[in-house]
């Protein structure tokens, strides 16, 4: 669990194959399943350095996971340290394509949906989303379906108290509605709130700038932006501007938000926005004259 100790075992690679072949030899034992915990849980930490990413999978590691999963359905300890392991791999791009075609989404969602409750869980099963849907037009697909969308406003209504899920929940909406029509799937079905109650319940930075992020891309992508002015997520939006100054990247995300409802709206655009959203945009421009971006938008 140590960094420094993981970097100290990755100079033996000969410790990555002894472990996958432990893993290979007891994954239909049920009995195995608390050295498979054990097994799992290493590598997961052996997957926080990039250079062991390539020979854990050579090494049969992802497979290893799911079949874990799929014999051990039920273990919460098992599934997690596997969920974990999973979203560790799945930061190197060409390991997604491996998890995804090996059933990755399913298998996350059905974990989701297993063990709801737990917000430790739920967090970890949707890193692996997050990552899966970053680059894969194929994971994005398979997510996109009204049913997903309402799982992980779900997730994000049940887990209100932690800010890792809400974070998630709107990381892996925002890669999501980029998809032509999806946009309108997440807000029919509550992905607003999900937008509100992130940057209305935390003064998190990095939450924050998640949901300025996706209410950028909804406001993008739907071609009117009613949906998105009701339940005052433009006010909500102004304040998080107004509460993180320094971040640009909250800043060109929530003024691109504001830009295109402003485009887009029937009624007098100064109205929409408001006098603290025009003082808002402003400010992020005395105070981030060195961001082109930010400034254009």
């Amino acid at each position: 669990s140590s960094q420094d100790l993981v970097k100290m075992l990755s100079s033996k690679p000969i410790m990555i194959g002894a472990i996958s072949d432990v893993c290979h030899h007891n994954l239909a034992n049920q009995e195995s399943a608390p050295l498979l915990e054990a097994c799992f849980g290493v590598i997961g930490n052996m997957a926080h350095i990039d250079s062991n990413r390539i020979e854990l999978v050579r090494c049969g590691a992802v497979q290893a996971l799911m079949q874990g999963m799929r014999y051990h359905v039920g273990d919460y300890a098992v599934n997690i340290e596997a969920c974990s392991a999973l979203a560790n791999l799945a930061l190197a791009h060409p390991i997604r394509d491996a998890i995804t075609k090996d059933d990755g989404v399913e298998a996350m969602l059905r974990c989701l949906e297993r063990f709801f409750e737990s917000d430790e869980f739920v967090a970890e099963a949707m890193r692996v989303l997050v990552c899966l849907a970053s680059e894969s037009d194929f994971a994005k697909e398979a997510m996109s379906a009204q049913d997903v969308i309402q799982l992980i406003v779900a997730a994000s209504s049940r887990h209100q108290e932690s800010i890792m899920v809400q974070e998630l929940c709107c990381k892996l909406l925002t890669s999501l509605s980029v998809r032509e029509g999806t946009s309108e799937v997440i807000l029919q079905h509550g992905g607003l709130d999900v937008v509100v109650r992130a940057l209305q319940s935390f003064s998190d930075e990095r939450l924050h700038d998640a949901a300025c992020y996706l209410y950028r891309n909804l406001a993008c992508q739907l071609p009117k932006p009613d949906g998105l002015v009701k339940q005052g997520a433009v006010r909500h939006a102004i304040n998080a501007m107004s509460s993180h100054e320094g971040c640009a990247s909250i800043q060109t995300n929530a003024c691109c938000a504001l830009w295109n409802i402003a485009y887009k709206t029937n009624k007098d655009p100064g109205t929409v926005v408001g006098s603290s959203g025009i003082q808002a945009i402003v400010k992020a421009m005395q105070t981030h004259l060195e961001y082109g971006d930010l400034l254009e938008v």
